[in-house]
């Protein structure tokens, strides 16, 4: 659940947001998922793991999305020339 809210909230910010955002709110959300869990049920579960996943998952897709545009760019340009 914590994964997925994180990922709600950054599918509508910008991307350079989103990974700013996600950057600081892992840390934060991963102690107190794991407090609020230790409180409630006295097991300590890491949720670090989880959220850095999602953090590398949005680097991946940002670095996907870039290289895409680059060469949608290069493709224009060179469309441009030739006319």
């Amino acid at each position: 659940m914590v994964g997925l809210t994180l990922l709600l909230v950054t599918y509508w910010l910008p991307r350079g947001w989103a990974l700013i955002i996600a950057l600081i709110a892992i840390p934060i959300l991963a102690l107190l998922a794991s407090l609020l869990l230790f409180q409630s049920l006295g097991y300590f579960a890491s949720f670090i793991p989880v959220l850095a996943g999602v953090f590398v998952h949005e680097l991946i897709e940002h670095n996907y999305e870039y290289h895409m545009l680059l060469r949608q760019q290069m493709k224009l340009n060179v469309t441009a020339r030739n006319r």
